[in-house]
């Protein structure tokens, strides 16, 4: 069992006058240090690239979560990935007659634009690795079809990458690539993905491989490829090469639509399920789905995991790191009954005097209950040590604490028989 702490990516302390300032950020990535990167902007529109680009700011946060905006004299932009150098990558207009925008690389206080190195009028870069390979989809210049790209943007060169092989797609997108080179994204045909029709693909050593039906949404070093198929999380694995995205099992049947976006090279992962009236964040992590909740709030999308399992999530317009931390097997997160049980368990010995630990704030003085019987001190230790019993969560710890407390309790009423 896990609960999770929440680190909120914050607002700048002076805001342009865009809709009354900034009212939602949305997290995309995050590197092994915390450090991220998003977008802000106004309350409830769009912010992703596959929705539109819609008053949007591209930022990028510290690992201590303080925002910088990255380009504030755009017109739109919002940032996709970062790497653990601190390279950003994303998308921004720099003028109202540019609808699709040109994709950009900030490296060291550098603007690298992409569009020139591609020689397409429109770039959408998804993913950056730590060698400083970005890949993504832009627009190509003679026929506006929609091409997956890889591009080292350190040693120069950048190619397209070919369509699924036996397919008729024109359309094809990549979507993450790992430090090892591989690339996995989704292939289809029309304006934009068809979930019954959609192909994802895995982009190793110069080859692409069909991944069947289902969408790539991200790779680990280790090969393993996580998404969806027919709206359900589904993996693969890059080194079995009949290996095809199939549906999870933890997943399957469960939820009315899951998709996983993110994995780390523990193999755990992240993503999102489908309420009836809502969407919920999830962590897959030894072998169990955790919804992500902190203080009993739910988040609604995970974006990212690092390999040390922090999460990027978006949630009730706020973004926010947040790290999961395991709770010892067997008892509960403490809780106000708990804390009752602690209180008479160490309380007794005073006569009920002592100290009590309010949930809200600090200790607060109790005036003892007594003098209490030693026999009486010894029934409410054994009934302290029943309700302790209750509250974990192995079947076989929990009864076994009922028994002692039981077993206490009678006989200290067989003692207290005999003449």
């Amino acid at each position: 069992m896990f609960k999770f702490t929440a680190k909120n990516l914050g607002f700048p302390d002076l805001m342009p006058a865009i809709s009354g300032g900034f009212l939602r950020n949305v997290v995309h990535a995050l590197n092994t240090s915390d450090a991220s990167c998003g977008s802000m902007g106004p309350k409830d529109v769009p912010t992703g690239p596959e929705l539109g680009l819609v008053d949007l700011m591209a930022t990028r946060w510290s690992s201590e979560g303080t925002p910088a905006l990255l380009f504030p004299q755009a017109v739109r932009s919002y940032a996709t990935g970062i790497n653990d150098a601190g390279d950003v990558i994303g998308v921004r207009t720099l003028s109202l007659d540019d609808e699709l925008g040109d994709g950009f690389l900030l490296r060291n206080g550098e603007i690298i634009s992409l569009n020139p190195i591609l020689g397409t009028y429109s770039s959408h870069p998804t993913d950056i690795n730590n060698a400083g390979v970005i890949v993504g989809f832009a627009f190509d210049t003679k026929n506006g079809k929609q091409k997956a790209f890889i591009y080292d943007s350190k040693n120069g060169p950048f190619q397209f990458i070919d369509k699924v092989p036996g397919t008729t797609h024109d359309r094809h997108s990549a979507a993450a690539i790992n430090d090892v080179g591989q690339v996995v994204g989704v292939s289809f045909s029309g304006s934009k993905p068809d979930l019954q029709t959609t192909r994802g693909f895995l982009f190793s050593n110069n080859v692409v491989r069909d991944l069947g039906m289902g969408l790539a949404t991200d790779i680990n070093a280790n090969g393993m490829i996580v998404g969806l198929v027919n709206g359900t999380v589904a993996t693969a694995n890059a080194s079995n090469p009949n290996s095809i995205l199939q549906k999870h099992t933890h997943f399957d049947g469960v939820y009315g639509f899951s998709i996983a976006s993110a994995v780390n090279s523990k193999g755990n992962f992240v993503g999102n399920y489908s309420t009836d009236s809502s969407q919920q964040a999830f962590l897959f992590i030894e072998d169990d789905v955790i919804d992500i909740t902190v203080n009993n709030q739910p988040y609604e999308t995970a974006v990212g995991i690092n390999d040390l399992d922090h999460i990027a999530v978006n949630g009730n317009n706020r973004a926010a790191i947040v790290v999961p931390h395991k709770i010892p097997p067997g008892i509960n997160i403490p809780s106000r009954d708990f804390q009752a049980v602690l209180q008479i368990l160490f309380g007794i010995t005073g006569d009920g005097g002592g100290l009590a630990i309010r949930p809200s704030g600090g200790p607060v003085p109790i005036d003892p209950w007594g003098p209490l019987q030693e026999s009486t001190k010894d029934i409410l230790r054994s009934l302290a040590i029943s309700e302790l019993g209750s509250m974990c969560h192995d079947k076989a710890i929990q009864k076994k604490f009922q028994e002692a407390g039981t077993s206490s309790i009678m006989e200290i009423i067989r003692h207290a028989r005999v003449p």
